[in-house]
């Protein structure tokens, strides 16, 4: 099985700490948020992966040339201008064979089991399918009870005589490969207006329900703290197999934790920082190669790498102190 991972958006929800780190190396609980996708990717039985990355690539392409991951092939490709994600597939054309492949995002966090619907599109022979749930933030997909996807955006693609449900897209696609035929090559084309246009015309893009998973856009500094509350509070129900022997707080190789340190909620500390004698930290993530003082108090901040922190910090955003 082929698949790609789409990492080459700019990250603005999240400036100011995109500009030192793409988003797809935000750590999570010390993994990058795109090291998580890889294992999940290989645990679907993916065997051969394209990355698209342009927002400081040389970043993304040393994490990839440096990580062991086992036997799975990675080919990441640099977009001087960003062609978009219906673009950015098109890029890697070369890349693919004549069996579907899968298509996520490096924005979200999430324990979907992506083979069923791998299987599913397979047999439907859809063009696309879509893995669609119910998140009432972002629901914008209309889906009848066929599971044609009939409205997007807004928009009413096809008229229906049926009720349909109004959905949100989790990011994850099923693609056969006649789909490359329809992207200009060479154009920043997105990805959602080409399905829009397709639709219209009778192509076989359809949508499947997933419920009874955990799903979270990594979009601002607030989802960010939240993904590392709920892998703190239900990590065990959550099934990432990635964080089964996760310990809080979570203390990176390296680190160096004076032992009268204490910590309060979920923590992370990344690898080569040191936190000096006498600090509380409570429900913060902390970046590598920080520095912390002595008797400091630090709550609800990410504090990215390299900085130095030499006061209390609350409900902060650091990038450097």
């Amino acid at each position: 099985m082929r698949a790609m991972i789409l990492a080459a958006g700019l990250g603005t929800r999240l400036m100011p700490l995109t500009r030192k780190v793409p988003k797809p190396l935000f750590p999570v609980y010390n993994i990058p948020i795109i090291g998580i996708i890889i294992q999940q990717l290989k645990e679907c039985g993916v065997t051969h992966l394209a990355i698209n990355t342009h927002w400081l690539a040389s970043q993304v392409k040393d994490y990839i040339e440096k990580e062991d991951f086992g036997d799975i092939k990675i080919d990441a490709g640099y977009e001087p201008e960003i062609l978009g994600t219906a673009g950015g597939i098109k890029y890697f054309e070369t890349f693919w064979d004549d069996e579907p492949f899968l298509v996520v995002t490096a924005d979200a966090v999430h324990n979907i089991d992506m083979v069923p619907f791998f299987d599913f599109h397979i047999k439907s022979k859809n063009l696309v399918t879509l893995i669609l749930h119910d998140y009432p933030r972002f629901n914008q997909v209309e889906l009848d009870a066929q599971g044609n996807i009939v409205g997007l955006r807004g928009e009413r693609l096809k008229e229906v005589s049926s009720d349909v449900s109004l959905l949100a897209f989790t990011g994850i696609h099923i693609v056969s490969p006649e789909l490359l035929k329809e992207i200009p090559e060479g154009e920043k084309v997105d990805i959602i207006s080409l399905y829009r246009k397709l639709i219209q015309q009778g192509a076989a893009i359809k949508g499947v329900q997933v419920t009874d998973h955990y799903w979270i856009d990594i979009g601002s500094s607030l989802s960010y703290h939240q993904v590392h509350r709920d892998i703190y509070e239900d990590g065990s129900k959550l099934g990432f197999k990635i964080f089964k022997d996760l310990a809080f707080p979570c203390i990176g190789p390296y680190a160096s934790v004076n032992e009268d340190v204490r910590f309060k909620g979920y923590v992370s500390i990344g690898r080569h920082t040191r936190i000096g004698s006498g600090c509380t930290i409570k429900d913060s993530i902390i970046w590598d190669n920080v520095r912390v003082a002595d008797c400091l108090s630090i709550e609800n901040c990410i504090i990215a790498h390299g900085a130095n922190v030499k006061t209390d910090l609350k409900d902060g955003v650091i990038i450097d102190a």
